[in-house]
């Protein structure tokens, strides 16, 4: 909700490309003004459900739910090379097995961890 999401403008790009575009629902950082200060739980969670169920700013484009996502590693996918490479460069070693750098699913099972762990290496 306010996120500054442009509907028509996501529909236009959807018809234009081979890409399946889902838009989410739900709050970024402040209650939307348009939903009101002082925002009773009921009055947000209609908001959310008529997303997923009407449409979002009456486009008729409603909110899509994603079963899961996915959690990259960037550490380790950008500094990670830099080191092989480097090794490489400078002694001619490489590793010896595959450095698993991700990626992780995140699943409804999963969330408390991820957002548990979240900004730490792994």
């Amino acid at each position: 909700l306010d996120l500054g999401r442009d509907m028509r403008l996501l529909k236009e790009v959807a018809e234009r490309v081979e890409l399946n575009i889902v838009p989410a629902t739900g709050l970024w950082r402040d209650i939307p003004r348009h939903v009101g200060l002082g925002s009773t739980v009921e009055r947000l969670a209609g908001a959310f459900i008529r997303e997923i169920e009407v449409g979002i700013e009456g486009t008729g484009i409603k909110a899509g739910v994603i079963a899961f996502g996915i959690d990259q590693q960037p550490y380790l996918q950008g500094y990670m090379p830099v080191v092989v490479l480097t090794l490489y460069s400078r002694y001619g070693v490489l590793p010896g097995n595959n450095i698993n750098s991700g990626p992780g699913f995140v699943t409804k099972s999963s969330v408390g961890l991820v957002e548990k762990l979240a900004g730490e290496y792994r």
